[in-house]
């Protein structure tokens, strides 16, 4: 820090000249040190074909610290999560495999056969689980956790996806309104003071926001979905809520999620830090404690849904 621009260049020459041997064109570098010891690094490394990262960007040296805390501590003491979050990703994998893939939301209708209650797993464009090829779930949902509530699996779904030509309320669905904040926040021009606004918006309100809620149909259109049949009575202490509950919790992390979101991912623009810091678009339960049953719940639901 002490050191001049052109002492610090002439020092990143050097590190670069020792470095390069080292990497491969398809190695993936992950960078812990401040913006004055990689402002000369990452130029070099990203031209050799490298993917950089740097997963403290942006934040402050007391939360800088925090992170290296945590993950030194995963490193050091692998825990019980890791092969919780496996057996998870395995779970989902077997329906997939038994419902015959993902279902892009834009194109799903009513007629897709979905049971009348379940819960619900979102996968993102480009977001993959840390150091796999493979998608990570971005949310999980389910619905009519309220006493008496007639509410349905599809009904959920179609209030997330919006009309078919593109419309939507982000006051009926959650998920809409986290997306569309995101949006707005790296996109000045989408941005509108009603967007989160009450809970009915007049006429001229709701054609002021249009633009916004195109983008996030769009947006969430763009996701594929899984789903589990889950049929139970509507209520806050179903099994839905709990599966719900219990599996956030784990892909959340107690401290930080195993799988954080890519530097592209859309919800680093939230203004909400629970989603920025858990890398999902839920909020509810992202510091709940995953209980041991609930991969169970979860596998016996499974086989349920598949016939097993």
């Amino acid at each position: 820090n002490t050191k001049s621009v052109e002492e610090r260049r002439d020092w990143a020459d050097r590190v670069w000249a020792s470095l390069q041997a080292r990497l491969n064109p398809t190695d993936r570098v992950t960078i812990l040190a401040g913006q004055k010891y990689r402002e000369n690094l990452v130029e070099w490394i990203s031209k050799h074909g490298c993917r950089v990262e740097v997963p403290m960007e942006g934040i402050g040296i007391g939360e800088q610290l925090q992170w290296l805390t945590q993950w030194s501590i995963r490193i050091a003491h692998p825990s019980a999560q890791s092969s919780d979050l496996s057996r998870f990703y395995g779970a989902l994998h077997r329906l997939e495999g038994g419902l015959g893939g993902k279902r892009l939301l834009g194109q799903c209708t009513a007629r897709h056969g979905w049971p009348a209650q379940g819960v619900y797993f979102f996968f993102e464009p480009g977001e993959t689980r840390s150091g796999l090829d493979a998608p990570r779930v971005v949310r999980i949902g389910t619905h009519g956790v309220s006493r008496g509530s007639r509410a349905t699996l599809w009904n959920r779904l179609r209030t997330h996806r919006g009309t078919t030509a593109g419309h939507g309320n982000h006051r009926g669905s959650v998920f809409r309104l986290h997306v569309g904040a995101a949006l707005a926040a790296r996109d000045e021009s989408l941005r509108v003071a009603s967007w989160g606004k009450g809970q009915h918006a007049p006429a001229d309100v709701r054609a002021a926001e249009r633009a916004l809620e195109q983008r996030v149909s769009a947006h969430i259109g763009a996701m594929e979905v899984l789903w589990v049949a889950v049929p139970d009575e509507p209520g806050p202490e179903n099994n839905r809520a709990f599966l719900e509950r219990n599996l956030i919790g784990l892909l959340a992390g107690s401290r930080s999620p195993v799988d954080p979101p890519s530097e592209q991912w859309l919800g680093r623009h939230s203004p909400l830090e629970g989603i920025r810091h858990s890398g999902l678009w839920n909020l509810d339960h992202i510091h709940c404690e995953c209980s041991p049953q609930a991969l169970d719940v979860l596998d016996r639901y499974i086989a349920s849904t598949l016939g097993e």
